[in-house]
């Protein structure tokens, strides 16, 4: 019995994970150090693949989906079918035409890719891994009436290629973040265009030799030399993708279109935490747990609404009604992706004992992992507008194992939520859905208040 093939494969895929140990993503420094990157890294900040104020909690089985269907038709990978199957996934109708994209172009997701896909479950890297992985390694695969290009290679083999080549990171994690999954696709787009390039230049230097080649042969014989193995030379380079039924999206005005025409996406979020504290200052019963819950609708690529509840102990008030609209957009400042967002806030006490409602205006800058904000009074019972005003800057940063750290600073003036000038300080370690925040006034450094959060994603 012969052994070596085994031996084979035992040492290749000992050599693989070795290296995967060691692999270094592809760093957002070499992404945009090229003219291709760089665009798509605009594209991506566009679309909202990327966003640079992003929460760090993980990614759902919805999220990925849509996410992957817009950087489909950023990098023209998206395709129509002339008779596609309509999904039977249970998703909301705004996210129908992502997945209808998907499975355009993968065909059936489930049992092929999800073993079973629900919209509001952390998607697990397996899942993430051979989607991503069936865009590199594309080959035409039928199952019943549908042909696609597939990849059906097991979740963990396709974790263990695109950690080895850069795409994603090793880490010991079970679902992944939004971040880093928005990280990943932009990784993975620019590897295949990468990829594109080089194949270009490859042919682009057989074509010229072989032309150099004929150029010798007919000065030394004066004889033109064309066969059939020229024609192939010199033919232009077909992509497998046009081999299928499908027919390529080359249309780059659409690039950025948004799966809805109504609503882009819609997100809420239950946080439990030991209390709630703003700015600082405890708004409930110290000691007493808080419960919170908010929903975000994105209704067009720049505008979104929103609402936020929380039990509070203020004014005898019992909870807090927030309702809020904004304007965000990212511009390019001498190649530098600003993120900005302005919004209004109207703070509610609906059992309050006396009128404490009042609203705010509020603006952001945010450049890589730096946010610059200020808030401004602009109605209250008895204020003025202007009369309170809070100035707030934030760092954050990766550490090793998923954890994150952002740190921050306000300062909080006026005479209507504060009297005279005040400076609170906050830390907060993250990893996943997980926050451990310590908060403290200038007024009382020597008592911090520590605070654990959790948040769950609704959809």
């Amino acid at each position: 019995m012969n052994f070596f093939p085994l031996i084979s494969r035992i040492f290749l895929c000992s050599l693989l994970c070795t290296l995967t140990l060691a692999a270094t993503p592809i760093s957002l420094t070499e992404i945009r150090s090229t003219p291709f990157g760089n665009q798509l890294f605009s594209d991506f900040l566009k679309s909202g693949i990327i966003k640079s104020n992003d929460v760090t909690r993980n990614i759902t089985h919805l999220e990925f989906a849509v996410y992957l269907s817009r950087m489909l038709k950023i990098t023209n990978d998206s395709v129509s079918l002339a008779n596609p199957i309509a999904t039977q996934l249970p998703v909301p109708a705004w996210a129908r035409s992502s997945i209808q994209t998907l499975e355009n172009k993968f065909g059936q997701l489930t049992p092929f890719y999800y073993t079973s896909f629900r919209s509001n479950i952390f998607i697990r890297k397996e899942y993430v891994a051979k989607l991503m992985n069936a865009l590199i390694n594309e080959t035409p695969v039928q199952y019943g009436n549908v042909i696609s290009n597939q990849s059906m290679d097991s979740g963990r083999d396709a974790l263990n290629y695109l950690v080895y080549v850069g795409i994603m990171r090793q880490t010991d994690s079970y679902s992944i973040s939004r971040p880093e999954a928005s990280m990943a696709l932009l990784r993975l787009a620019y590897f295949k265009k990468k990829q594109f390039f080089e194949r270009q230049s490859v042919r682009s230097k057989v074509v010229q030799a072989q032309q150099n080649i004929k150029q010798v042969v007919n000065d030394i014989s004066g004889i033109y030399v064309e066969d059939e193995f020229d024609q192939s030379l010199t033919s232009p380079y077909q992509d497998p993708k046009t081999e299928t039924v499908a027919v390529i999206e080359d249309d780059s005005s659409e690039q950025l279109e948004l799966d809805s025409p109504s609503l882009d996406t819609v997100s809420a979020v239950l946080t439990m935490s030991t209390n709630y504290v703003w700015r600082g200052m405890q708004q409930g019963k110290k000691g007493d747990p808080a419960i919170s819950g908010g929903i975000d609708i994105q209704l067009t690529d720049n505008w979104y609404v929103g609402m936020w509840s929380a039990n509070v102990n203020y004014s005898g008030a019992d909870y807090e009604w927030d309702v809020f609209f904004g304007h965000n957009q990212t511009i390019d400042f001498f190649n530098i992706p600003i993120e900005i967002d302005m919004s209004v806030t109207n703070y509610l006490y609906p059992s309050a004992t006396s009128e404490v409602n009042f609203s705010e205006f509020g603006t952001s800058l945010t450049f890589n992992n730096l946010s610059l904000s200020v808030f401004t009074l602009i109605s209250g019972k008895n204020a003025s507008v202007f009369a309170d005003n809070y100035y707030n800057i934030s760092y954050g940063f990766d550490l090793n194992h998923s954890f994150a750290i952002e740190t921050s600073v306000g300062i909080y003036s006026g005479t209507f939520n504060v009297t005279g000038d005040q400076t609170d300080y906050r830390i907060t370690l993250n990893k996943g859905d997980f926050n451990f925040d310590i908060t403290a006034l200038d007024s009382n450094l020597g008592s911090p208040t520590a605070t654990v959060r959790y948040d769950i994603s609704a959809f």
